[in-house]
């Protein structure tokens, strides 16, 4: 089957899914919204519009068919995306596959003979055949394990039941009068963090101007507009950079205070604003992000989920701590090369003296004596000789932003650590929250993800001038981003950060790839099933940081069917101990240069299955 074919069930399957609208009511929040209306965003070219009332000009005929048949593509995929997320749809399939097998058993003469016909239709049609990687099978070379990446561990769709509803319009908020309506939505935004229980703040159809920052202190609160698009949707378009409301300090939510926090931009004279902060911003108070616990942990392996600890009365069910390995006393030559995939690679001066080199969530479901039993796969080995303490974190759930666009004035890119702070989405200290059907415009980030973990980003764009990133993650596990657009040509795009592991970027489109690896031990995180447009090859492994923060990433970055296109004429060149280079596509072809410390596997081979690592590794594992 070619990439965007479909099979008669699956078109039947849209019929019914698609013709439902993506805005679900407020009196049937508690009743599951359909899942293809949930995904199936139409996108448009949107990178020039400055607000909803941009009017585009007459497309021609020509102009018109390429659209619509990008749109029949895009559709295409997304339907195809849906099916593999959705073990029910996965099951009906093989169970009509077996049926199938079933008439070809029983009723071989006319079967066979039809079969063949088939078959020699599909070699002329469809000349390139699957391949599967054998990495996949085994043993010998490490692939870690991504499936655990999203909101409730990519097991459940986000959604909030059961909500109090806060009309913003009720505070005083009024659209398209071009007058600040910050007062009003700061009174609704307050009076949401007063409601017990689970609580949606209502945005109106249309723009509203804005100038302070909206600042989201609790769990188990949606924001949600009207969609996305520029034409019909919510617009929050925000006047000013983050630096000049930090000088006015007019908000209660102190964010000079905040801003002044980066104590690595403030010592280098660096904007504070450049990777941090947002006027959408996450933060459980002014509450630290983890308390240590007079606990070690003593033994664990790789992969598996028991962890052995000194002090079980310390734990509960439910919790959510903090493994940080390689503390005081920490063995550094055996753990550093672990870290490293086995080599001999260097991490790097400003690891010298530093501890917790390594940080990863867990979640405790169970306690048996001195084990307990954690949701996700450990990250590392646990050894008494790397010194792994824990902490409890202190964290946000259940937080949600919905259809609804971020834009700013389009000024000039400032450049780079010298942004005044057009940011978007700043997400601090959350778990198990979520974006959905969401765009920013001109803006210096886009989305930025901080001390988070588990995080669904789903039909997010990113639009407009260039700027610092698209989006970049950082201290955070398992925040996976699918059925992206990024298009404003940013200097990381997109990008994972300082102790940023088990990541997932799938399914999406960067026209201005710069997939930025930014040092400080970013570490199994996976590039997946993405078009990319280049300039050079080396757009897909660019580095950030300085060296004294070690190699671009330690072991096990996967980069799994990347598609590149645009100008290609170099080799690979990428210093990343132990990673995983499979089916990755270019124009013309092309091969690691030497030294190359990892593994590669089917360059520019097309047709890899499966066309999503991620979503095989979920499949497999939801249904054993």
């Amino acid at each position: 089957m070619s990439r965007f074919s479909l099979p008669l069930w699956l078109v039947a399957l849209t019929s019914l899914g698609c013709s439902s609208t993506s805005t679900v009511s407020d009196d049937k929040e508690a009743a599951a919204p359909p899942a293809i209306a949930e995904t199936a965003v139409i996108v448009e070219a949107e990178s020039t519009e400055q607000s909803r009332f941009y009017q585009q000009a007459k497309l021609s005929r020509e102009q018109l068919k390429l659209k619509i048949t990008e749109q029949q593509q895009r559709l295409a995929t997304l339907l195809q995306r849906y099916t593999d997320q959705h073990p029910e749809v996965v099951s009906a399939s093989r169970k009509l596959e077996s049926l199938q097998s079933q008439l070809e058993s029983n009723y071989s003469s006319a079967t066979q003979q039809a079969s063949s016909q088939t078959s020699r239709q599909v070699s002329q049609t469809n000349p390139i055949q699957p391949w599967r990687p054998k990495i996949l099978d085994s043993d010998q070379h490490y692939l870690p394990n991504f499936s655990y990446a999203g909101y409730r561990w990519g097991e459940q769709q986000p959604r909030l039941t059961g909500a109090t509803i806060v009309d913003v319009t009720e505070f005083g908020v009024v659209v398209n009068d071009e007058q600040d309506d910050s007062v009003a939505m700061l009174a609704a935004l307050e009076h949401a963090h007063e409601v017990n229980g689970p609580v949606i703040v209502q945005l109106p159809q249309g723009r509203v101007d804005l100038s302070r920052v909206l600042a989201i202190q609790r769990s188990q609160i949606l924001l949600r507009g009207a969609g996305s698009s520029a034409e019909t949707g919510t617009e929050l378009f925000f006047s000013k950079p983050l630096l000049s409301v930090a000088a006015e300090d007019q908000q209660q939510w102190k964010i000079r205070n905040l801003v002044a926090d980066n104590q690595v931009a403030t010592f280098s004279r660096l904007s504070p604003v450049s990777w941090k902060g947002g006027f959408i911003w996450t933060r459980p108070g002014l509450k630290p992000f983890s308390t240590a616990l007079p606990a070690e942990a003593l033994a664990g392996k790789q992969g598996q989920h028991e962890l052995e600890v000194d002090d079980p009365s310390l734990f509960f069910p439910g919790q959510t701590l903090i493994v940080s390995w390689c503390n005081q006393g920490c063995q550094r030559a055996s753990f550093d090369k672990h870290l490293m995939a086995a080599t001999q690679t260097k991490l790097g001066r400003a690891y010298d003296r530093r501890a917790n080199l390594v940080n990863q969530f867990v979640t405790v479901e169970a306690i048996n004596g001195h084990r307990l039993r954690v949701k996700e796969p450990l990250l590392h080995h646990v050894k008494p000789e790397w010194r792994v303490k824990l902490r409890n974190a202190e964290l946000l759930e259940q937080v949600g932003f919905e259809q609804f666009r971020v834009t700013f004035p389009k000024r000039p890119y400032a450049g780079h650590h010298r942004e005044p702070g057009f940011n978007a989405f700043f997400l601090n200290q959350v778990k198990h929250g979520w974006l959905r059907d969401i765009a920013t415009v001109h803006a210096d980030n886009g989305i930025i993800v901080e001390k988070s973990a588990n995080l669904s980003l789903s039909d997010i764009r990113v639009l407009g001038r260039g700027g610092h990133y698209t989006m970049s993650i950082s201290t955070s596990n398992y925040v996976l981003a699918t059925n992206f657009q990024f298009t404003a040509p940013a200097l990381h795009s997109p990008a994972v950060g300082w102790n940023a592991e088990l990541n997932v970027y799938s399914g999406g489109q960067v026209n201005n790839a710069k997939f930025n690896l930014h040092r400080g031990l970013n570490q199994q995180n996976l590039f997946d099933d993405i078009d990319a447009g280049v300039s050079s090859t080396q757009d897909l492994f660019t580095e950030a940081g300085g060296r004294e923060s070690g190699p671009i990433a330690a072991g096990y970055t996967t980069y799994w069917n990347v598609r590149a296109q645009g100008r290609v004429n170099l080799p690979i060149t990428v210093r990343a101990p132990g990673i995983r280079l499979i089916g990755l596509d270019f124009p013309k072809p092309l091969e690691t240069k030497s030294p190359f410390i990892g593994y590669a596997e089917g360059l520019n081979q097309k047709a890899i299955e499966p066309a999503s690592l991620y979503r095989y590794q979920l499949n497999k594992r939801l249904a054993n």
